[in-house]
């Protein structure tokens, strides 16, 4: 019996064992290679590659904090592939209108790490292509020292209709995305920096979307935007004027100042005295320095919004609104429609209350969402607006 038992389990072990199929990796564990890849992709491909990631479960994926801090390392980190071109040239970008030139110079010894981006508006009037292409190409030739001395990436767009018009304004755009496709920019150190037209340039550019920058420099020439002051709560503003100006009333560039200091915010203002519509060499070593230490907040504790609508930092939000957030409290005031959350605000594995106008409007915990962190960046092409959580408060 023995004997044949044996012969028995001799010939079981002899018979090949199917293997049991591997388990299905989760979904954030096959999405999480592909990041990178959707992030960096042009807007051609970008479509294909969300589908793909849906497919792979991209819609379910709810995160550990472990996992959103490692999401959001790769979306800082920026392109590792990035292909750096370095030194001086010229591209023309694509406006509604036609193309217009925009010159870029990069600092030396540029890597793939994150670097300023400073954007510079020219002066000069409106005027022609040719004309606009001169007056950008000229101002990179002296600026570049100091945007070099920031370790910046300088954009100089151009425009022959003011920076206020519609074409003006896409210049800028334009300009800026092909910087993000092609550098790897710090997304909360992004200056909008102008001369005489330029700096009004500055005020529609800043006026426009001032969530996006960490600074705006109006020189020699800046708007009255008293009545916007209120939104610059989370910008450092450096302005300089002339005392003996013959082309620009400095009265709208005081107004301005005196406001943003009334409030309590970062303004820099700098009247030269007897010099005209011009800005020596002296005035930039101090500008360079204040704009090494300034940076975008994007989570910053209180927000106030006087006009506008739309995402405004992380609240979804209308003209005179209010926000602040302590321990797990966020207290809303105002036409506040949605609150954004980061672990960087808030401890998310933990209840979360929201308060507006004196009522609560949730309390609970939340998920944090890939998808929606995707969304974020993708939709506003801001590497720095990394948002896990959206609560709606409609």
């Amino acid at each position: 019996m023995r004997l044949a038992a044996l012969v028995a389990l001799a010939a079981i072990a002899a018979v090949p064992v199917r293997a049991e199929e591997p388990a299905a990796k989760p979904a954030f564990d096959r999405v999480k290679p592909h990041l990178q890849e959707y992030l960096n992709a042009d807007e051609k491909s970008r479509p294909d590659l969300l589908l793909a990631l849906r497919e792979a479960g991209l819609d379910s994926i709810e995160m550990t904090r472990a996992q959103a801090d490692a999401v959001e390392k790769i979306v800082l980190a920026g392109n590792p592939k990035v292909r750096i071109r370095g030194g001086e040239y010229t591209i023309d970008v694509e406006t509604k209108e036609g193309k217009l030139a925009t010159h870029f110079h990069a600092p030396p010894g540029l890597s793939s790490k994150p670097v300023p981006l400073f954007v510079a508006l020219h002066g000069g009037g409106p005027s022609d292509y040719e004309s606009g292409k001169t007056h950008a190409k000229e101002m990179m030739g002296w600026l570049c020292k100091w945007t070099d001395a920031m370790g910046a990436l300088l954009v100089v767009p151009s425009t022959p209709t003011g920076w206020g018009s519609e074409q003006g304004q896409e210049a800028i755009w334009e300009s800026i995305g092909y910087a993000q496709e092609n550098y790897n920019i710090d997304p909360n150190r992004v200056v909008v920096y102008g001369g005489s037209m330029g700096g009004y340039g500055v005020c529609s550019t800043i006026t426009a979307r001032t969530d996006f920058f960490a600074a705006a420099c109006p020189f020699i020439g800046c708007s009255d935007l008293t009545g916007y002051a209120e939104n610059f709560s989370n910008v450092c503003f450096y302005i300089v004027v002339g005392e003996k100006d013959p082309y620009v009333d400095n009265k709208a560039a005081k107004l301005t100042a005196d406001r943003l200091k009334e409030l309590g915010y970062d303004v820099t203002f700098r009247e030269m005295k007897d010099k005209g519509h011009e800005v020596p060499p002296s005035e930039y070593p101090p500008l360079v320095a204040k704009l090494k230490k300034s940076a975008r907040n994007m989570y910053a504790s209180k927000l106030h919004r006087g006009n506008g609508s739309g995402r405004w930092y992380w609240l979804e939000c209308g003209g005179d609104s209010d926000g602040e957030y302590a321990g797990q409290t966020v207290t809303v005031k105002g036409n506040v429609s949605a609150v954004y959350l980061s672990d960087r605000m808030m401890d998310l594995d933990k209840p979360v209350k929201i308060v507006q106008d004196g009522e609560v409007k949730y309390e609970g915990t939340v998920k944090r969402s890939l998808a929606l962190l995707l969304k974020e960046v993708d939709e506003t092409r801001d590497r720095g607006r990394i948002f896990s959580a959206k609560v709606d408060i409609r």
